[in-house]
């Protein structure tokens, strides 16, 4: 990248203030705190947000009140300045007319900043929809990049609809023709652009959480009755919450306990185990500080992403970020590069069934407290060393210097 010409950035994303006027039954908190991590992160490294547009999340007319939703700005994250574009909330209208705002935007600003070298980030190529982002990019000149966070088999983690099955054609089709993508798993560059430049970024930690990690571990371990799990996070089966409940019954005596936090199609589940069993907590839909405070309540956390009878070969469950430098044992699946990555610092639930589930928590509970907390403080360290959003900051616009040279 010539840098006779400085890089400006226009982030498209569905990222909104996580308050209760924004909050609904189509936001997701982890999605919206990664963008708001990624915009900080990439402007800490030097690159300013010229502009972020976004698309506020919300479901289809009648199913939430929204017919029309009036373009606004907003501040995300106490110092993020955010578009939400305007559009109509109807079935095909709602594609269109965000495409078609986000593409006038695109054009308008390009064309402001037509001096400078203008890039384009999407997150994802689904909402907003990524043909119009595509298009508008070319026809203004601007260089384009995608932060893809996920992609959906049909039939796997989405049903096999019609809908369903051209996002994903979509994806197949575009993602090749962008400059550069930043993958949260290589699997997705490798399968779907393998010409394309690419950097995974699976996500990060900030200060905060790792000053609660620190926090925690410098805390003397006591091991005390009941051992408790906690799992928190979205409630589908992609996340083997049915296989986390089913666990308990594979578990003899009133030594453990399993809290459950989130929200999802498994949400019933989850309280209908917890009517049956009385050692199983839902602890419902929490803040992100309550979440900090169910992790603080653990003796060891569970990430049970299923990699066996569902596709997830192109996603990274993000929770896993925050987990390993919560101070506390984590056992996990082995989605993604987990095991090639971070083995060596959680405990790693090789067959993904309950029976499995219940043996490996009773071992990690068996295990000396000091075991635990040495394999904590690693994770912490490495974490800090190699994962903190300030340095994954550092390394998107460090490869998008190199990439869209």
């Amino acid at each position: 990248m010539s840098h006779k010409r400085p890089l400006r950035l226009i982030f498209v994303g569905a990222v909104v203030p996580d308050t209760p006027t924004y909050v609904g039954a189509a936001f997701n908190r982890a999605g919206n705190l990664l963008q708001v991590n990624v915009l900080r992160a990439i402007r800490d490294a030097g690159v300013p947000q010229v502009l972020v547009l976004s698309q506020r999340p919300v479901r289809l007319f009648p199913r939430s009140k929204f017919l029309f939703q009036r373009g606004e700005w907003v501040t995300v994250g106490d110092d993020i300045r955010v578009w939400l574009v305007p559009f109509l909330n109807l079935p095909i209208l709602r594609q269109l007319t965000v495409g078609l705002t986000v593409g006038a935007s695109i054009a308008r600003e390009a064309w402001k900043h037509r001096h400078q070298r203008v890039v384009v980030c999407t997150l994802n190529l689904s909402e907003p929809p990524g043909l119009f982002t595509w298009l508008a990019a070319r026809l203004a000149g601007a260089r384009l990049t995608a932060y893809i966070t996920d992609i959906n088999v049909p039939g796997h983690l989405v049903p096999n609809t019609w809908p369903r099955r051209a996002i994903f054609w979509l994806q197949q089709r575009l993602l090749p023709r962008f400059d550069a993508l930043i993958v949260v798993s290589e699997r997705i560059a490798q399968d779907f652009a393998p010409g394309v430049p690419a950097v995974r970024v699976e996500g990060g930690v900030t200060a905060g959480m790792l000053n609660l990690g620190r926090d925690r571990l410098s805390v003397p371990p006591a091991k005390g009755s009941p051992f408790t799990v906690v799992a928190a996070g979205s409630l589908d089966a992609y996340n083997g919450i049915q296989e986390m409940v089913d666990a308990m019954a594979h578990i003899d005596g009133n030594g453990y306990r399993l809290r459950i936090a989130g929200a999802g199609p498994l949400a019933h589940v989850v309280q209908a185990a917890a009517q049956r069993d009385p050692r199983i907590e839902f602890c419902g839909y929490l803040r992100f500080d309550q979440v900090l405070d169910l992790y603080a309540s653990a003796d060891a956390v569970v990430n049970m992403r299923i990699t066996g009878r569902l596709n997830t070969l192109y996603c990274f469950p993000s929770k896993m970020m925050e987990c390993l430098v919560t101070g506390i044992p984590l056992i996990t699946t082995c989605p993604a590069h987990v095991r090639e990555e971070f083995s060596e610092f959680v405990y790693m639930l090789e067959e993904e069934s309950p029976q499995a589930l219940a043996r490996k928590v009773a071992e990690v509970a068996a295990l000396p407290a000091a075991d635990l907390r040495a394999r904590a403080q690693a994770a912490w360290r490495f974490m800090t060393a190699e994962r903190t959003w300030e340095r994954q900051g550092h390394r998107i616009v460090s490869f998008l210097q190199d990439a869209l040279r």
